[in-house]
């Protein structure tokens, strides 16, 4: 680790030599054009003392700034390579949850038995992309019809309570 010294200037050396200044300003009351000018030169005393402070602080605020920003540097030097890592470890996590809910998904929808595809040898994919489909729609006439027309065996979910009604996912 490496350390840095930043002196600061002596606060009550400069306090004690701005305080008469400071205080002059309670005193000051502009009634008359001549209290105008001096008043008007007490500002100019006031300014010139403000640059005075602020170049005294000037080069221990600008060590100051150069080391905070190593310091983060090198902070994120380090932290990057962690966030990178996590960022990785989060994605593979949820492809992970992904593909558990999709299969849990699965395995609630109703289970079809496409026998009489079986026996001619026919492919059960599109059947059963047919049927699911159907399904998900919740266009039941059309899901038992494909599963009528292409295996001979009926649909084992309950179809809607009411005949002829259809429920459409939003």
């Amino acid at each position: 680790m490496r350390d840095v010294v930043i002196a600061i200037p002596d606060e009550q050396k400069v306090q004690a030599d701005l305080l008469p200044l400071a205080a002059r300003a309670e005193q000051l009351v502009v009634t008359t054009l001549e209290e105008h000018g001096y008043a008007q030169e007490y500002l100019k005393e006031v300014a010139q003392a403000e640059r005075a402070v602020k170049q005294l602080f000037e080069d221990p605020k600008q060590a100051a700034f150069t080391a905070h920003r190593s310091i983060c540097d090198a902070e994120h030097k380090l932290l990057d390579p962690l966030k990178r890592a996590r960022q990785v470890v989060t994605k593979a996590i949820v492809t992970y949850e992904d593909i558990e809910r999709q299969r849990a998904l699965e395995e609630q929808r109703p289970r079809v038995e496409p026998v009489r595809a079986l026996r001619l040898g026919q492919p059960q994919v599109p059947i059963m992309y047919r049927v699911e489909r159907a399904a998900e729609d919740a266009d039941w006439r059309h899901a038992i019809h494909a599963l009528r027309s292409r295996s001979g065996s009926t649909l084992t979910a309950k179809p809607p309570r009411r005949c002829g009604e259809l429920r459409r996912p939003r």
